[in-house]
Order: C-alpha cells, then structure tokens, then sequence
C-alpha cells in the first residue's frame, strides 16, 4: 500500500502528540493517587492526633488540626503541581526525541537524493540511489536513476558517435590525403592522374560529402529546427511514383519487384516529401542487400487508424544480435552493415526519426540469410 509524505507527516504530528498526552496521563494519574494518599493519611492523623480547641463558644475551634489539614491540602497541590510540569517537560523531550529521528527518516532519504544528483551534474552517470519507500521521495528516486540511466545511454551514444564519424571520415580522408601526397612528392608517373584515379577521389568526396550532408539533416530532425509541412498525401499514387523510377534499378540488379496495395487505401497524414525520403530509403537499403535474382516488396495496409507500409526482402538478412541496433547512427554489423554494401550509416536512423515526427512506429523483422521486412506506420488523414 502506498503512503505518501503527506500522510506520514499527520500521522507523526498525531503520534507525537498521543504520546505525549499519554506520559501526561500516566504522570498525572500516578502523581495524584500518590500525593492524594498522603494527603489523605495527614488528614487523618492530624483529625486523631489532637482533639480540636474550644473556641469558647461551645463550638470545636478550628486550631491546631485544621491548620495541619490545610498545610497538607497545599502540599498536596503543589507536589500535584510540580510533577505535571516534569511530566509536561518530560513528554516535551519525548516529543522532540521522536520529532527528531521522524524527520532523519523523511530527511535522509532526500540528502542521499541531493548528494547523488550533484555526483551526476558533475558527470557521473553511473551514480544510483536505493529506494527505500514508495512514497513521493520513493518516485523521487526512482526518477533519478531513470534520468541517469538516460544520460549515462546518452553520454554512450556520444562517444560512439564521435568514434564512428572519426571512424568513417578517416577512410576517405586518408585515401584523399595519400594519393595529393603521391602526387606533390612525384611518386605516381605521368603530369595527370589517370581515369581511374580521379574516379576514386571523385567516389571519395562524394561519401564525405553524402556522410556531412546526412549528419547535418539528422542533427536538424533531432532538435526539431527541420518542420514537417503535414498534408493530406494519397499514397498509393506516391508509391507509384517511387516505384515507377526504381524500375531500371532493380532491372540492372535482376531483382524481381511487386507492390501490393488496395486501391482504396486511405489517404495519409505526413510531409510529402518526408515520406518519399522514408521509402526510397528503404528502398534503397533493400536493393544494396539483395542479391541479383532476389524480390522485393513494398506493401500497404490500414491498421487501427494508420496506415502499415511494409518492405521485404529475400536478402541477406539481418543477424539477430545487430536487429536491437540497426536503427542506430553508423551501426554495422559483419555482414549486412559493410562498408561495400552500406551507405553512410545514417540512412536508417534518419527514417526511424522521420517516422516518429510523424507519430507513427518503425520496426525491422528478419531471418539471417532469408530476408528482412521494414514496417512503418502513419496516421490516416
């Protein structure tokens, strides 16, 4: 059962002061029937210890016993009195020993919080905290370690891609650097470098420039600066489109093509041109992983208010292990991420970005070595 801080707090306020009227209570019952009893036992011995004085007028005088009687009556009250005072002070100290180890219970758990979230401000994301309770302090917590677990995957992803941009932009950098080096020192022969070498410089550049253009489109769909113009888009005459110009691609490559749509498909919600961007870049990665003579298909279905675009593929498929990642920027696996077949290693991370600006999901299922199908949604219009 759940407590929140609030109800711990009235029930110590309500604890605290129960207790403390209790040690009042008890004081003051014990203190009384003492005090009271030899209050008692001096009435009576001062009532037989002397018979009362004639005051002269036939009548008991009130002397000597009664003025021991009334000495007795203001001891009682004043040993009454004091021990209500030392049973108020003693419920006060209770009171304030209890107060004090309530509140280290509730304060505690929020120092150890503080303390961990300056340990992370200054970098370390590994830093967790115990949870102790359920309370708010309790999700407090929890919403530290999920928040540092969160950096701590973040910080990952930065170095990652620090170490693959370097990684990849180190390739055609040295093959570039080399050849203007052989060149300026005369080692390769000739006044002008041959076909095939230009050719290489040219394919070079072309990825540099390819990979800073992806990065830079990426970095503008992750801070949102890059805005979707949302539209109602027929997708089945988009496709067709997409489609139509694949046609000699796939041709070259004997890759046998199909697109299975129903005529009365819904219209789409999406950015036109985002959503052309999408398919042709899994399409793209379908035809650099199929082999010469496989299929790919491109289908389209709705599917509880959206519109379920799948392609599928016989290629080489995607081995298991590299499935949780293939969405990640620059990720390769052995086989179906090299740097022959792949292109920057961007592609894919920017259509899982794109796809979910438009609220739809992406996914990826595959056999190693029979094929993947790549399935997003978007919402109908």
């Amino acid at each position: 059962m759940k407590i929140n801080i609030q109800t711990k707090l009235i029930a110590s306020y309500v604890f605290i002061v129960l207790v403390a009227i209790l040690i009042v209570s008890v004081v003051a019952d014990y203190s009384v029937n003492r005090h009271f009893s030899h209050f008692h036992s001096a009435e009576i011995n001062g009532s037989e210890g002397e018979p009362p004085e004639d005051d002269g007028l036939g009548r008991g005088g009130g002397g000597r016993g009664e003025r021991r009687g009334y000495h007795a009556a203001q001891k009682f009250l004043s040993d009454v009195k004091d021990s209500l005072i030392w049973a108020a002070l003693g419920a006060i100290a209770v009171a304030v020993i209890l107060s004090l180890v309530i509140s280290r219970r509730i304060v505690n758990p929020t120092r150890k919080i503080i303390d961990a979230t300056k340990e992370i401000a200054a970098g370390d994301y590994s830093k967790r905290v115990e949870i102790y309770s359920s309370d708010e302090i309790g999700e407090l917590g929890i919403a530290l370690n999920r928040m540092a677990e969160s950096l701590e995957k973040i910080e990952t992803m930065r170095r990652e891609l620090v170490s693959n941009v370097s990684h990849e932009l180190a390739t055609p950098l040295t093959n570039i650097s080399g050849y203007l080096e052989a060149l300026n020192d005369k080692v390769i022969k000739g006044e002008e470098p041959t076909r095939k070498t230009l050719e290489l410089l040219r394919e070079e550049t072309q990825r540099l420039t390819s990979m800073v253009t992806d990065l830079r489109e990426l970095s503008a769909i992750e801070s949102s600066t890059s805005k979707l113009n949302l539209e109602s888009v027929n997708l089945n005459e988009l496709m067709y489109k997409i489609t139509y110009e694949f046609k000699p691609r796939f041709r070259k490559k004997g890759i046998i093509f199909s697109a299975k749509t129903p005529s009365d498909l819904p219209e789409v919600k999406a950015d036109k041109n985002r959503l052309v961007q999408i398919i042709v870049n899994l399409l793209n990665n379908a035809i650099s992983y199929t082999q010469d003579g496989g299929k790919v298909e491109i289908s389209a279905k709705p599917v509880n208010g959206y519109i379920e675009v799948e392609i599928s593929d016989t290629g080489i498929g995607i081995p298991e292990k590299d499935i949780p990642h293939i969405f990640e920027r620059f990720y390769r696996g052995d086989k179906s991420r090299s740097r022959e077949t792949g292109g920057t290693g961007i592609g894919l991370a920017i259509v899982k970005e794109l796809v979910q600006a438009h609220g739809g999901e992406i996914s990826v299922k595959s056999d190693e070595g029979r094929g993947a199908t790549f399935s997003f949604t978007m919402p109908i219009m």
